[in-house]
């Protein structure tokens, strides 16, 4: 008995860059300061050329990479430190943009544990199955140095 392989394929590497505004909260809860922020930016999708493209994503990538307009909000903590009017800070941001692969790779064939599959180029796209949007979730830690 052959086992199968399990296949492998491209990475894809996502780079995001946002500008925001800070809000700061009306309470502070000693010496936390929360705060919140919200802003737009682009997120760029980039596979790598190590390994083969899945088939849903082959027509959407295949002039490399793809960028798209993203939304960031979030909310963060600073806590002030002892010396050099220096901030330890948190933060937990949602960059939310249009899905990379939405209504692409209709009509491609490709082989899934054995089994061959096609993209329904007439499939319906929407109901509980739909996916129009991919969340970023990142959590920061940092110092920062406050400008005044």
């Amino acid at each position: 008995i052959m086992e199968e392989q399990e296949r492998s394929y491209a990475a894809l590497g996502i780079w995001m860059a946002n500008a925001g505004v800070v809000f700061k909260f009306p309470h502070s809860f000693g010496r936390v300061v929360p705060y919140g922020m919200a802003g737009a930016g682009l997120v760029r999708y980039q596979p790598s050329k190590d390994a083969p493209l899945p088939a849903e994503a082959r027509r959407r990538f295949a002039e490399s990479s793809l960028q798209h307009a993203a939304g960031m909000f979030g909310v963060g903590a600073s806590i002030p430190l002892q010396r050099s009017d220096l901030l330890l800070s948190f933060e937990l941001t949602n960059h939310m943009s249009k899905t990379p692969l939405r209504g692409e790779g209709a009509g491609e064939t490709f082989e899934l544990h054995g089994v061959p599959m096609v993209i329904d180029p007439e499939g319906d796209v929407s109901g509980e199955n739909d996916v129009g949007v991919t969340s970023h979730v990142r959590l920061a830690i940092g110092l920062t140095l406050p400008l005044r």
